[in-house]
């Protein structure tokens, strides 16, 4: 986690880790993101690694207020941690193993299942 925040902290993005309920939150126009201190290691960074690519959409975040963007921005950041899950795993990894990683249920993970073809 630490080496993320210092990648992070060089990208002039800061990180802190602070006592909330929330797993995190992306404060954009400050550069900042919060994530929970309560959360384990491996947690903080699947939810750091999500609010960072709320930072693509900072020019969009007053559609957050509509249901339908706020959806879309929401699963772009979930698929960019599953994403960048299988990346740092050099792509081995098994499938049922990645949907119980992520709790994808039945039906959400269809654009998982022929991941080697879109490479």
């Amino acid at each position: 986690m630490y080496e993320l925040i210092r990648w992070l902290n060089s990208e002039g993005i800061n990180v802190y880790l602070v006592d909330m309920d929330k797993k995190g939150m992306c404060i954009v126009n400050e550069n900042t993101i919060l994530i929970s201190s309560k959360l384990s290691e491996e947690e903080q960074i699947k939810v750091t690694r999500h609010e960072l690519k709320h930072f693509d959409h900072k020019d969009f975040f007053e559609l957050y207020k509509q249901f339908v963007y706020r959806s879309k921005f929401e699963y772009e950041a979930d698929s960019y941690v599953i994403d960048s899950f299988i990346e740092e795993n050099e792509n081995q990894f098994n499938y049922s193993m990645l949907m119980e990683e992520f709790s994808i249920g039945i039906g959400y993970d269809t654009r998982y299942q022929n991941i080697r073809s879109l490479q």
